[in-house]
């Protein structure tokens, strides 16, 4: 049952995210130039995160008796993976983490909470997504489950935030990207869609 609920949460988080990772990139580079950078990025990431999670529970406590839930989460998650795919997503990014990285040029590394709301910004804007795909996680479960869910996506997010920071460049050059991040959606919205997940 533990291992169960937090290899679960983390399986969700890391799918869902997957392409989040790879539009933070050249944000994530310029911001984690420095350790203060390194360290305020990951408590933004981790601040937005935890935003994020209380989101996606009480979305899924208000819609939890809707009829046929789990089947329009799976048909949302599914236009998600195809936005990805034919890249309709990416041109508003690309956008926004110009004006980021910007913005990031013009900050000093002294002002460390300004670093921090900077990452929660960044990370809070391509996490949005991810809420939709974590909701049917929280549909079904007890207080204890959750729990244990969360802590499987906060472990997901270390990780993913580890990577980003520290093998941005390799990560980058990783053929099939959209590839890969629609495909896990797909699979996600599958299992879903019938009750696996």
């Amino acid at each position: 049952m533990i291992f169960k609920n937090i290899s679960l949460g983390f399986l969700v988080k890391a799918v869902a995210s997957f392409d989040d990772t790879l539009t933070r990139i050249p944000v994530i580079a310029s911001l984690t130039k420095t350790r203060l950078g390194k360290v305020a990025f990951s408590i933004g990431t981790l601040l937005s995160l935890t935003a994020a999670i209380i989101l996606a529970i009480l979305f899924s406590e208000a819609i939890k008796s809707v009829p046929g839930v789990r089947y329009i989460i799976a048909g949302i998650i599914i236009t998600l993976a195809i936005g990805i795919y034919f890249g309709l997503f990416m041109p508003e990014r690309k956008k926004q983490t110009a004006k980021e990285v910007a913005k990031i040029k013009k900050i000093s590394n002294a002002r460390f909470l300004e670093l921090i709301g900077l990452g929660f910004v960044i990370s809070f804007l391509t996490i949005l997504d991810d809420i939709i795909v974590i909701v049917p996680i929280f549909l079904e479960r007890n207080f204890y489950e959750k729990t244990l869910v969360i802590i499987g996506i906060y472990v997901a997010t270390l990780i993913q935030v580890s990577i980003a920071i520290y093998f941005a460049e390799r990560v980058d050059k990783l053929r099939f990207k959209k590839e890969l991040a629609a495909a896990s959606l797909i699979i996600i919205a599958i299992l879903i869609a019938f009750k696996i997940i």
